[in-house]
């Protein structure tokens, strides 16, 4: 139909003689020297109140979006920008897949949809939720409300008001912070302070852990150093002075007991581990061990000073036999001679 169109108005100028430029429905119809030229408008946005200004770039629908840089794209939605929107045109391949009020401006960067959400980033990704900002090179917020991924190839995998702002970090579930941490995982649970230890770390905040399998710590001679001699004995005597009392964790329900010592009080009789506040099971298991040791050696001890007892008293019920035996042996002889003195005494 457009061709047809094009054709009738070139016959009808060509006719006349009129070569001025004609626009019918946004294209362009101009002649020179008896030759059509046409340029069309791209059909660069649909929607309502859309505004594309980068090269290259697209709006699908949705109303009062805005792509400002080149290779930009909005799929639908409402009050989306795509792109940085500085005048430069530069922050391109931005992509925003719908939601409402949501802004990808880094280079390569997406929101899939959600609201008030930013990826501003090289690479970063928000994909939906609410208020999430993805603002650390390759981040990534998968959805969930209010949640920061600042750090360079850092990942919040959903849950409300999680921070990982340290590089290559995971945070997820409620107000879990790595605080700044690189290589750090936290979860955050229903309690706690829900925050990271430390660079490298793997930090969980849940009122109890189902592992449903073997647990294998790392004890590898290979992976250790800084040997030293430990005194069994001495192990054993902190062990038998440590408090060791029955108690439930706040979080649980009071049919719930547990035992054990007190980090603080196992820190204060053996120094082992880096904090007063947990008991790894590496040193719990250390500790157990060498007061089994001490214990064993302990016995050992008692039962050689019983033998050197023992051995001494058979010697000396030996030598208290050889006695009575020597002294039953004398009795018998005098019995002997009063039996004879009083026979001689009666033949007379």
């Amino acid at each position: 139909m457009r061709s047809t169109v094009f054709l009738a108005v070139a016959l009808c100028l060509a006719a006349t003689g009129t070569y001025a430029g004609v626009t019918i429905n946004g294209t362009t119809i101009t002649f020179d020297d008896n030759t059509m030229q046409t340029t069309a408008k791209p059909s660069d946005h649909g929607g309502t109140s859309n505004s594309v200004s980068g090269v290259n770039a697209f709006i699908g629908g949705g109303y009062s979006n805005l792509v400002t840089d080149n290779f930009g794209t909005i799929s639908g939605g409402q009050g989306n920008v795509a792109g940085l929107d500085d005048g430069s045109t530069q922050n391109s391949w931005a992509t925003v897949g719908g939601g409402e009020n949501n802004f990808a401006s880094g280079d390569w960067s997406a929101v899939g949809g959600g609201r008030v959400n930013t990826a501003s980033a090289s690479r970063s990704t928000v994909g939906g939720g609410e208020g999430n900002m993805a603002s650390g090179p390759a981040s990534t917020v998968s959805g969930g409300n209010s949640n920061i991924a600042s750090g360079g190839h850092s990942t919040v995998g959903g849950g409300f008001g999680n921070t990982a702002s340290g590089d290559f970090s995971f945070a997820a579930g409620t107000n879990a912070d790595d605080l700044g941490n690189n290589n750090s995982f936290v979860w955050g649970g229903a309690a706690g302070a829900r925050t990271s230890a430390g660079v490298d770390t793997f930090n969980v905040w849940s009122s109890e852990i189902y592992l449903n399998g073997s647990v294998y710590n790392s004890s590898d001679r290979n992976m250790k150093e800084a040997f030293s001699f430990v005194s069994a004995r001495a192990v054993l005597d902190k062990v038998v002075e440590m408090p060791v009392s029955t108690w439930r964790f706040k979080t649980e329900d009071d049919s719930v007991r547990h035992i054990g010592p007190m980090a603080q009080d196992f820190m204060e009789a053996f120094g082992y581990g880096k904090s007063d506040k947990h008991i790894t099971a590496t040193d719990a298991d250390g500790v157990a061990l060498a007061a089994i040791q001490g214990l064993y050696a302990m016995q050992r001890e008692e039962l050689q000073e019983q033998a050197e007892v023992n051995t001494a008293l058979r010697w000396h019920n030996a030598q208290l036999n050889s006695r009575n035996d020597s002294l039953e042996a004398r009795l018998r002889r005098l019995e002997r001679a009063i039996l004879r003195e009083g026979e001689s005494s009666g033949t007379d």
